[in-house]
């Protein structure tokens, strides 16, 4: 059964048992009522015909004067019944069925009223009178009970029809403001602890009540608040733990391959360095043209495969920076114009937008690595004839409190083919790289994050597909070297 419905049986249940009690009391009061006047108004009648008849009998009259006043009374008064007669003479009916008692009052004296029941159902009041010469006789006015009785009828009717009237539009009422104040909000409570339960922590309660439910109901929003705050947090934990325990296993593999690179590296020197140099001897050689450009073609490999073991190399053995006061300015002049000629076969022109010196605190040949890495970089991403790489050396102000005094801001741009949105978290991991097979080993970024990251400053990077990148070294700027 539905809380609504109980709330309603219950107080319906009392609301009937109180006016029922209120009914039945108003209905022996009605009935008291009732009789009090009825008894008052026989007193009276009695009373005022018994000192008439004393007086008739008195001054000589007979009882025919009697008969006559009674008879006359009672056309007045057509619902009483009027009788008179001698104490001691034999009871005619109805009199005869009214109890001893009764006469024992009237040769006292005193005046009696009684309720006999069916078949007559009538109230009679006896007074005593008293005609002199020791002749008593009484005075009796009956009356029917069936007007009481009906009215008491009617009375109790009305009050059950009262009774039933309330207690249906109390139920209905107490039903309606049951659900809507209790019904209702429940429901919505359970569907709420349902969606919980399904692990919708987004679900929240609109009760729009200011009474228990409608705390409740607050209090419910904030606790689903709390655990969907919670599970974030979690799920964020959860999340950076995941990512500490995959970079702890890249690490791990990371030094494995770097083991193995500087094995392989070392295996692999001095078989480089032989046949490089049997390639120069070719290539400088008498033999015809095809000969000497077999030579140039292994000399061209046999370098390239250095640069890969170098690689490999600086990746296996990071050492820390050796810094002293470097002008990058003049550094990236320098690096613009080795790398020129060789933009210049795509080209494309490499251009350094510097000013008067700005200084750092930096490893010179580390720093020369990172700004080689980013032309080549940019290099291979453009296209024949591309527009010029740009390298421009600023100095930027220190942002909010910071340990350092400024920083060297470097930043190398191209307009090249840009590198995809998926593509920008990974691409200083080692050995990533989105060329051909054959064109990039991936460490080059890897090896150049790791130098900035030794210095103590940061790479940023920018990039549109279709349109270019932009790589940004900031580094600490050393004041004292400026």
């Amino acid at each position: 059964m539905k809380l609504g419905t109980k709330l309603a049986l219950t107080i319906s249940s009392l609301v009937v048992a109180v006016l029922s009690v209120l009914g039945t009391w108003d209905v022996f009061r009605d009935q008291a009522v009732f009789e009090a006047d009825t008894t008052r108004d026989q007193l009276v009648l009695a009373n005022v015909l018994a000192a008439t008849a004393e007086r008739v009998l008195g001054d000589g009259g007979d009882e025919r004067e009697v008969d006559a006043l009674l008879a006359q009374a009672s056309r007045r008064e057509a619902q009483l019944e009027l009788t008179w007669g001698p104490v001691d003479a034999p009871l005619m009916a109805p009199l005869d069925e009214l109890p001893a008692s009764v006469w024992e009052d009237i040769r006292s004296g005193r005046p009696s009223t009684i309720r006999i029941g069916s078949p007559s159902s009538k109230q009679w009041t006896v007074v005593p009178g008293d005609a002199g010469k020791d002749e008593r006789f009484f005075i009796a006015v009956g009356e029917s009970l069936e007007p009481e009785s009906s009215h008491l009828d009617a009375s109790a009717a009305r009050s059950a029809a009262a009774i039933a009237i309330l207690a249906l539009l109390s139920s209905a009422a107490i039903r309606w403001v049951s659900v809507r104040v209790v019904g209702r909000p429940v429901r919505q409570l359970v569907a709420h602890a349902r969606a919980v339960a399904t692990g919708d922590l987004e679900h929240r309660l609109d009760l729009r009540q200011r009474d228990e439910i409608g705390r409740l109901g607050d209090e419910m929003n904030a606790m689903t608040a709390a655990l969907a705050t919670s599970r974030r947090q979690l799920e964020a934990e959860t999340e950076r733990r995941l990512a500490t325990v995959e970079q702890l296993r890249h690490a791990d593999r990371l030094t494995t391959v770097g083991k193995l690179a500087s094995g392989l590296a070392h295996e692999l020197g001095t078989p480089l360095n032989v046949v490089h140099g049997y390639g120069r001897l070719v290539q400088s050689s008498d033999a015809n043209e095809k000969v000497r450009s077999y030579g140039e073609t292994i000399v061209a490999q046999t370098e390239r495969m250095t640069k890969l073991v170098r690689q490999l190399l600086d990746f296996a053995r990071r050492r820390g920076p050796k810094r002293e006061s470097t002008d990058l300015s003049a550094l990236a002049r320098r690096v613009a114009g080795v790398l020129e000629p060789t933009a210049k076969k795509k080209g494309i022109s490499v251009v350094a937008k510097t000013g008067d010196a700005i200084v750092a605190a930096a490893d010179p040949t580390m720093i020369e690595q990172v700004l080689t890495n980013l032309i080549f970089n940019a290099l291979q991403a453009s296209r024949e004839g591309a527009g010029p790489i740009t390298v421009v050396v600023t100095e930027r102000a220190a942002a909010g409190p910071s340990t350092t005094a400024g920083w060297v801001c470097v930043e190398v741009s191209d307009h090249g083919s840009g590198i995809a949105t998926e593509d920008l978290p990974r691409i200083f991991e080692p050995f990533f790289t989105t060329k051909q097979v054959g064109e990039g080993t991936g460490l080059g970024l890897s090896v150049t994050y790791g130098i900035v990251e030794d210095h103590g400053g940061t790479i940023e990077v920018d990039s549109k597909v279709g349109r270019g990148t932009t790589f940004r070294v900031l580094l600490p700027i050393d004041r004292r070297g400026a």
